[in-house]
């Protein structure tokens, strides 16, 4: 499950070193992704710390942690890993367009 956030863990040298993890099994492997690590470090961190490692990513590889996935990724790995930071960055947002995608083609 999700960790309870601690500022004393959940630090900027945390979310660094997480970004670059997140990168070296994603964008930066020479061959393929490993979906695996990447989709654990999202599901395991808080939502405040997701924002650390997404600030971290984007200032270091000059994506966001939504972009770097889109084109990371495929299939439902991809769906899964975009749903989860979503809900972690833009809950709300997130929320409202998979009730749009829910009702599109309904009436």
């Amino acid at each position: 499950g999700e960790e309870a956030y601690d500022p004393q863990y959940h630090t900027k040298d945390l979310a660094e070193e997480e970004a670059e993890e997140i990168y070296k099994k994603g964008q930066g492997k020479w061959f393929g992704t490993d979906e695996r690590v990447i989709f654990k470090l999202i599901c395991k961190a808080p939502a405040q710390h997701v924002e650390a490692v997404n600030h971290a990513y984007a200032e270091k590889y000059g994506f966001s942690l939504l972009k770097a996935m889109e084109k990371s990724l495929g299939g439902n790995a991809k769906k899964a890993t975009l749903f989860t930071i979503g809900m972690k960055l833009k809950p709300y947002e997130t929320m409202a367009n998979l009730i749009k995608e829910a009702c599109a083609g309904m009436g």
